[in-house]
């Protein structure tokens, strides 16, 4: 059964090449969630646990955005009042190393993947974590 997943990235092309990995590892496509900003992501999470849908387990961020960050999506999400803590993935094509050392220190950041995920990413999510 695949759980809710939450993908966030203001870039289209990063949306349909994720969703068709997931589609090719077997995902329900039904529990996919597609956000282009981090106050639409914010959004649809504040109230996920009251409507008792789209809590997701896994979260897969790109890092720059317009306007708000995944660092700002980070801030944010902490405040949520929410019992539930899904994985957060940065999926970034940054190589800064300011950007890997300040990842390094949220605790609900699980890792830092290259953009784009990859096929075998998500094969290996589903096996590993019973996806």
């Amino acid at each position: 059964m695949t759980p809710f997943i939450l993908l966030i990235d203001d870039d289209e092309a990063a949306h349909i090449y994720h969703n068709a990995m997931m589609e090719m590892a077997n995902y329900d496509m039904e529990k996919i969630v597609n956000s282009y900003s981090v106050d639409e992501a914010i959004g649809l999470l504040s109230g996920c646990e009251a409507k008792k849908h789209f809590c997701p387990k896994y979260i897969f961020m790109d890092l720059n955005m317009p306007k708000k960050s995944g660092y700002d999506f980070i801030d944010e999400f902490t405040n949520l009042d929410l019992k539930f803590r899904p994985d957060i993935y940065i999926v970034s094509s940054s190589k800064n190393p300011s950007d890997l050392k300040r990842i390094q220190n949220l605790s609900y950041v699980k890792g830092f993947e290259s953009k784009f995920l990859t096929l075998e990413f998500f094969k290996d999510l589903k096996s590993n974590h019973v996806v």
